[in-house]
């Protein structure tokens, strides 16, 4: 009678408006796998994609992707900060977003020091996937799950705008082959 009187309590409480449940369909993201795909298949053709790269903006140096990396979680955490609504509360935020970067830093360090692919400007042997685009696409999926879904879909364009741009900042930069950014997102 107790357990009723607790389920009862927490089916009638309201949810936030801008507040959305938390269920396995909602939380989980499989879009890597076409991109796993995508960097695969873009393997056989970097080095085509490295002539462009050298014929177009050989000299191209700039450190902008150290930075943009960061800036859709950063948005996020402000405008939960600010009192900006978004889909869950502050712990679990902060878990999720926790796990989120764990997860992508095993997995990217992993592999990265496991496949020893040599970056395009032959400084190291862990070119493969970009750690700065893993990085810069958990804090954009972040971004989304917090407010693109809940709030307004341009929250998710522009964090997913910032990712790209850093993926392709890596590439120019000549510190990532096109293959690494793919798999890196």
């Amino acid at each position: 009678e107790e357990n009723d009187t607790v389920t009862e309590a927490i089916c009638s409480a309201e949810i936030p408006p801008h507040t959305q449940l938390h269920t396995f369909r909602t939380d989980v993201t499989f879009t890597s796998i076409p991109w796993i795909t995508a960097s695969i298949l873009l393997r056989k053709n970097r080095k085509d994609f490295r002539y462009l790269r050298n014929k177009f903006v050989y000299e191209f140096h700039n450190e902008a992707d150290n930075y943009s990396q960061f800036l859709p979680f950063a948005a996020a955490t402000a405008l939960k900060a600010a009192g900006y609504e978004g889909r869950s509360n502050w712990p679990r935020y902060l878990i999720s977003s926790a796990a989120s970067y764990a997860v992508m830093a095993t997995l990217v360090n992993g592999i990265k020091y496991t496949a020893k692919e040599l970056r395009p400007d032959n400084s190291s042997y862990n070119s493969f996937p970009s750690g700065h685009t893993a990085t810069a696409f958990v804090a954009a999926t972040i971004f989304h799950k917090e407010y693109g879904m809940t709030r307004s879909p341009w929250f998710s364009i522009a964090g997913y705008a910032l990712a790209t741009a850093t993926g392709c900042m890596r590439v120019l930069n000549n510190r990532h082959w096109v293959s690494d950014t793919f798999a890196g997102a």
